[in-house]
C-alpha cells in the first residue's frame, strides 16, 4: 500500500497531535483557503486586500497579546498551515496569509499581516523578485515563518479595529 493511501494514513496519524480546537478550525480553514485562492485568481489585488485590513506603517510590530490570544494565534496557525499542505490547490503564503486573518479577527486576536520582497534569480528574467506573506501576533509568526533576513517588508496591514 502506498501512494496515496499512504499519505492519507500518515495524515490522520498525525492528526492526533491537534488538539479539539485546532482540529474544529480544519473546515473553517479549508472553506477560507478556497475562497482566498478564488479571489487571487479572479479578482484585482486592491479588493481582496481589503480582507486584511488597513495598510499601516511598514514593519509595524504586532500589538502584545495575551496568553490566551496567543494560545489561539498558535492554534489558528497551526490548522491553517496543517489544511493548506491537505488543499488539492495552491495554498502558499498569501491564502494562507488571508485565512489566517479572518480567523484571527474573529478572535479577536491582534496581529499585523506583513509583506515583503527579496532578490530573485541572478537572471532577472529568472525570477526577478521574490514576494512573501506572513502574519505576526505579538511575538509569534501564525503564518509564512520562519521569515527569513533577506525579506525587506514593502507593506504592513492591521485590521480595522487596531489603533
Amino acid at each position: 500500500m502506498s501512494g496515496p493511501l499512504t499519505r492519507l494514513r500518515n495524515k490522520i496519524r498525525s492528526a492526533r497531535g491537534y488538539s479539539w480546537p485546532e482540529k474544529l478550525l480544519v473546515l473553517p480553514s479549508l472553506v477560507l483557503l478556497g475562497l482566498a485562492r478564488l479571489a487571487i485568481l479572479f479578482l484585482p489585488f486592491r479588493f481582496y486586500v481589503r480582507v486584511l485590513g488597513k495598510v499601516v506603517s511598514q514593519g509595524q510590530p504586532a500589538p502584545g497579546v495575551t496568553e490566551a490570544s496567543d494560545r489561539a494565534a498558535r492554534s489558528i496557525g497551526r490548522s491553517v498551515r496543517a489544511t493548506a499542505a491537505l488543499t488539492p490547490w495552491e495554498s502558499v503564503c498569501l491564502p494562507q496569509a488571508m485565512a489566517a486573518s479572518v480567523l484571527l479577527k474573529l478572535r479577536g486576536v491582534p496581529h499585523c499581516v506583513h509583506f515583503g520582497l527579496a532578490p530573485g534569480e541572478q537572471t532577472p528574467e529568472a525570477a526577478p523578485m521574490k514576494a512573501h506573506a506572513w502574519i505576526v501576533a505579538g511575538d509569534r509568526v501564525v503564518t509564512g515563518g520562519p521569515v527569513l533576513p533577506e525579506y525587506r517588508i514593502v507593506a504592513t496591514f492591521a485590521p480595522r479595529s487596531l489603533p
